[in-house]
Protein backbone atom coordinates (compact mmCIF):
# COMPACT_ATOMS: atom_id res chain seq x y z
CA UNK A 1 0.00 0.00 0.00
CA UNK A 2 1.23 3.26 -1.04
CA UNK A 3 1.68 5.79 2.23
CA UNK A 4 1.87 8.85 -0.19
CA UNK A 5 0.44 9.91 -3.67
CA UNK A 6 2.74 12.28 -5.75
CA UNK A 7 0.49 13.09 -8.24
CA UNK A 8 3.25 15.35 -10.08
CA UNK A 9 5.34 12.19 -10.18
CA UNK A 10 2.59 9.68 -11.75
CA UNK A 11 1.84 12.83 -14.46
CA UNK A 12 5.52 12.70 -15.36
CA UNK A 13 6.33 9.23 -15.81
CA UNK A 14 2.76 8.88 -17.71
CA UNK A 15 4.66 11.74 -19.84
CA UNK A 16 7.75 9.92 -20.30
CA UNK A 17 5.83 6.78 -21.61
CA UNK A 18 4.03 8.92 -23.84
CA UNK A 19 6.92 11.01 -25.47
CA UNK A 20 9.05 7.95 -25.59
CA UNK A 21 10.29 6.65 -28.86
CA UNK A 22 10.93 8.70 -32.35
CA UNK A 23 9.13 11.51 -33.43
CA UNK A 24 8.20 12.77 -36.95
CA UNK A 25 7.13 15.97 -37.57
CA UNK A 26 4.24 16.36 -40.03
CA UNK A 27 4.00 19.60 -42.81
CA UNK A 28 0.64 19.45 -44.16
CA UNK A 29 -0.03 21.67 -46.55
CA UNK A 30 -3.37 23.27 -45.65
CA UNK A 31 -4.90 27.22 -46.20
CA UNK A 32 -5.93 26.56 -42.33
CA UNK A 33 -3.44 27.53 -39.53
CA UNK A 34 -3.15 24.40 -37.02
CA UNK A 35 -0.88 22.10 -35.18
CA UNK A 36 -1.46 19.07 -33.33
CA UNK A 37 -0.73 16.04 -32.06
CA UNK A 38 -2.79 13.05 -31.78
CA UNK A 39 -3.00 9.46 -29.65
CA UNK A 40 -4.57 7.68 -32.84
CA UNK A 41 -0.71 8.34 -34.54
CA UNK A 42 1.69 8.42 -31.78
CA UNK A 43 5.08 9.89 -31.81
CA UNK A 44 3.85 12.80 -34.70
CA UNK A 45 3.07 16.34 -34.82
CA UNK A 46 0.96 18.14 -37.92
CA UNK A 47 1.90 21.19 -38.51
CA UNK A 48 -0.10 23.18 -41.36
CA UNK A 49 1.94 25.15 -43.92
CA UNK A 50 -0.31 28.52 -43.40
CA UNK A 51 0.96 28.38 -39.88
CA UNK A 52 4.47 28.59 -40.41
CA UNK A 53 3.66 30.82 -42.95
CA UNK A 54 1.65 33.32 -40.82
CA UNK A 55 2.18 32.63 -37.31
CA UNK A 56 6.19 30.90 -36.73
CA UNK A 57 8.83 33.64 -37.61
CA UNK A 58 11.51 32.05 -36.28
CA UNK A 59 13.13 29.14 -34.43
CA UNK A 60 11.79 30.09 -30.51
CA UNK A 61 8.53 30.65 -31.98
CA UNK A 62 8.70 27.32 -33.59
CA UNK A 63 9.32 25.96 -30.00
CA UNK A 64 6.52 27.39 -28.76
CA UNK A 65 4.40 26.01 -31.01
CA UNK A 66 5.75 22.59 -30.76
CA UNK A 67 6.13 22.31 -26.73
CA UNK A 68 2.37 23.84 -26.65
CA UNK A 69 1.30 20.78 -28.65
CA UNK A 70 3.55 18.27 -26.27
CA UNK A 71 2.19 19.82 -23.93
CA UNK A 72 -1.44 18.35 -24.60
CA UNK A 73 0.38 15.37 -24.61
CA UNK A 74 1.70 15.02 -21.43
CA UNK A 75 -1.04 16.40 -19.79
CA UNK A 76 -3.34 14.46 -21.15
CA UNK A 77 -5.75 16.55 -22.38
CA UNK A 78 -6.80 13.85 -25.51
CA UNK A 79 -7.53 11.23 -23.37
CA UNK A 80 -9.82 13.37 -21.07
CA UNK A 81 -11.60 15.25 -24.18
CA UNK A 82 -12.05 11.56 -25.18
CA UNK A 83 -13.53 10.03 -22.08
CA UNK A 84 -15.85 13.09 -21.10
CA UNK A 85 -17.41 12.69 -24.80
CA UNK A 86 -18.07 9.34 -25.20
CA UNK A 87 -19.29 9.24 -21.70
CA UNK A 88 -21.90 11.93 -22.62
CA UNK A 89 -22.71 10.50 -25.72
CA UNK A 90 -23.36 6.89 -23.67
CA UNK A 91 -25.79 8.91 -21.23
CA UNK A 92 -27.45 9.59 -24.40
CA UNK A 93 -27.74 6.21 -25.81
CA UNK A 94 -28.76 4.99 -22.61
CA UNK A 95 -31.61 7.81 -22.02
CA UNK A 96 -33.10 6.75 -25.54
CA UNK A 97 -32.91 3.04 -24.73
CA UNK A 98 -35.04 3.89 -21.61
CA UNK A 99 -37.56 5.81 -22.34
CA UNK A 100 -41.29 5.14 -22.15
CA UNK A 101 -42.28 7.61 -24.64
CA UNK A 102 -40.82 5.70 -27.43
CA UNK A 103 -37.98 8.43 -28.36
CA UNK A 104 -40.12 11.89 -27.79
CA UNK A 105 -39.03 12.45 -24.20
CA UNK A 106 -35.21 11.27 -25.02
CA UNK A 107 -35.10 13.62 -27.98
CA UNK A 108 -35.48 16.23 -26.05
CA UNK A 109 -33.31 15.32 -23.51
CA UNK A 110 -30.86 13.99 -26.23
CA UNK A 111 -30.98 17.83 -27.18
CA UNK A 112 -30.11 19.55 -24.16
CA UNK A 113 -27.69 17.25 -23.01
CA UNK A 114 -25.78 17.81 -26.84
CA UNK A 115 -26.02 21.61 -25.68
CA UNK A 116 -24.77 20.77 -22.42
CA UNK A 117 -21.75 18.98 -23.71
CA UNK A 118 -21.14 21.48 -25.86
CA UNK A 119 -20.59 24.20 -23.52
CA UNK A 120 -18.70 21.90 -21.06
CA UNK A 121 -16.19 20.82 -23.92
CA UNK A 122 -15.44 24.47 -24.42
CA UNK A 123 -15.15 25.61 -21.18
CA UNK A 124 -12.59 22.34 -20.64
CA UNK A 125 -11.02 23.80 -24.37
CA UNK A 126 -10.58 26.80 -22.88
CA UNK A 127 -8.71 25.40 -19.87
CA UNK A 128 -6.79 22.52 -21.50
CA UNK A 129 -5.17 25.81 -24.27
CA UNK A 130 -4.05 27.57 -21.10
CA UNK A 131 -2.44 24.66 -19.50
CA UNK A 132 -0.93 23.53 -22.44
CA UNK A 133 0.67 27.19 -23.13
CA UNK A 134 1.70 27.14 -19.56
CA UNK A 135 3.62 24.11 -19.77
CA UNK A 136 4.35 24.43 -23.72
CA UNK A 137 6.40 27.93 -22.63
CA UNK A 138 9.00 25.67 -19.70
CA UNK A 139 9.27 23.13 -22.02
Amino acid sequence: EKLYKDEDVEQWALAQQRLAGKWSFILIDSPVPNAFVSEILPQRIFITTSMIDYFIENDDEMGLVLGHELSHLILGHTTERNTFETSMITLEVLLLSIDPTEGMLSLGFMSLLATIRKVLVASQSRHNEQAADELGIKL
